[in-house]
């Protein structure tokens, strides 16, 4: 019995490693993409994508996850043709960054990607 309670406790720690190595793993990728999609606008729904499977995988990083797609929603306007859609996205990605920010205020990185994010708005923003 002793054995049996040994070995489903290994397995339930290596799960857990694999387990949070993915997510570690799916971090690097979501951030790859949000970097690359500062140029190229056609990574920014994969990145999205990305970023919401975290959120939904891993509830402890759901915070910084709003807040890369905030930041990500707000880029798309960066992209789009029309000045009032330019303000719409914009404004979209602010309120989600900022819910996103709310969810966990003294996490570094979100609170990297919203100041970043908000510093290269434009001014009237």
């Amino acid at each position: 019995m002793t054995v049996m309670k040994l070995f489903s406790s290994f397995v339930l720690l290596t799960s857990f490693f694999l387990y949070a190595g993915e997510i570690d793993s799916l971090l690097v990728r979501g951030r790859h993409l949000f970097y690359s999609s500062v140029e190229e606008p056609a990574q920014i729904e994969t990145a999205i994508a990305v970023f919401q499977d975290i959120a939904k995988r891993q509830p402890a990083l759901a915070g910084r996850a709003m807040t890369y797609i905030g930041s990500l929603k707000a880029l798309q306007g960066k992209f789009a043709f029309w000045p009032h859609t330019k303000w719409k996205l914009a404004n979209q990605g602010l309120a989600v960054m900022d819910s996103g920010l709310s969810m966990n205020p003294d996490d570094i990185e979100s609170l990297f990607v919203h100041s970043s994010t908000c510093y290269f708005l434009p001014f009237f923003f």
